[in-house]
């Protein structure tokens, strides 16, 4: 009754579940038991998420609209940001995506938020703007970003 698959990728590489009470009581076993089986050769080539401490900082959210070419991707713009090298960027996400008679034909805006922190301090505002200023500069000379006016 209670069982569960373990996708990967949408491939089947393992269940798991509770053995039934009937089986558990002929076993003799006081507490619930829990069963499982794994494709190991599945999982090893499956990417493993490490360990990172949390901050006691705050972390600063800055939210960006950039102008792109429409063949450009999110995927691409993300690529380019985990690429940059700047440590303080912890997350990127894409929250909106505009279309319009605003923009040039063949252009789209796209808006990204961004999360900085560090985790041995809070960061000045000169830091968050350098680091803003860096992912733009960056943006632009790989995909041709500019910052939407």
């Amino acid at each position: 009754g209670q069982s569960a698959e373990v996708l990967l990728d949408g491939n089947l590489v393992g269940q798991v579940g509770a053995l039934h009470p009937e089986v558990q009581k002929t076993l003799d076993l006081d507490q619930p038991t829990f069963l499982f089986e794994l494709t190991l050769d599945a999982l090893l080539t499956a990417r493993i998420p490490r360990y990172q401490p949390m901050s006691k900082f705050p972390s600063v959210r800055r939210d960006l609209a950039i102008v792109v070419d429409e063949n450009v991707s999110y995927a691409r713009i993300l690529e380019v940001i985990k690429s940059s090298g700047l440590e303080l960027i912890r997350e990127c996400q894409i929250f909106d995506l505009y279309k319009g008679k605003t923009l040039a034909s063949g252009r789209k805006s796209l808006a990204l938020g961004l999360i900085l922190q560090d985790l041995s301090r809070t960061l000045s505002e000169q830091e968050v703007e350098q680091t803003i200023a860096l992912v733009l500069k960056k943006l632009e000379v790989e995909t041709g970003a500019s910052l939407r006016e």
